[in-house]
């Protein structure tokens, strides 16, 4: 098994899965995949309440955006989101929002639900948004995605 081992840990954090794997070894690896995007978002939740605790006082500094308008219409036209495209701070909790079209199995939807990941993130997020605009925007995404989870639950 180590070459399934091999595979599933290489492509973990790729775009795409390498196409040439044997079944066994896909299988493996979107396994993998799941798991590691689950323990992401977990993550990603407590950085973002972290930051908001820690950082009372920066409510004084100024950002001139939050999140990105582009990721939030990728989201609602149910893209996954490139790192690269990433441009304001909380574009990575955007791209981890994305992992949303990006799961393979059924029970990684039901964990989401289960554990409330999408509407923690959010309810963080909008902690640190700069306007008015941007907290809409998030409540526009958290529909999309509470809706698409409920959909490939039922799939």
């Amino acid at each position: 098994y180590w070459n399934t081992i091999f595979n599933s840990v290489e492509n973990h954090n790729k775009f795409n899965i390498d196409e040439s794997l044997n079944d066994f070894d896909t299988l493996h690896s979107n396994i993998i995949r799941d798991a590691d995007k689950l323990d992401i978002l977990n993550i990603y939740i407590e950085r973002v309440k972290n930051k908001n605790e820690k950082n009372i006082e920066r409510k004084n500094e100024i950002f001139e955006k939050f999140i990105s308008y582009k990721l939030i219409d990728d989201l609602q036209n149910k893209k996954i989101i490139k790192k690269q495209d990433n441009k304001y701070v909380g574009d990575s909790y955007l791209l981890a929002l994305g992992f949303i079209y990006d799961f393979n199995f059924k029970i990684s939807y039901k964990i989401i639900k289960e554990n409330n990941y999408i509407n923690k993130l959010i309810d963080e997020m909008k902690k640190q948004c700069v306007n008015e605009k941007e907290i809409n925007w998030l409540e526009e995404i958290r529909r999309t995605l509470n809706i698409e989870i409920e959909k490939r639950i039922k799939s």
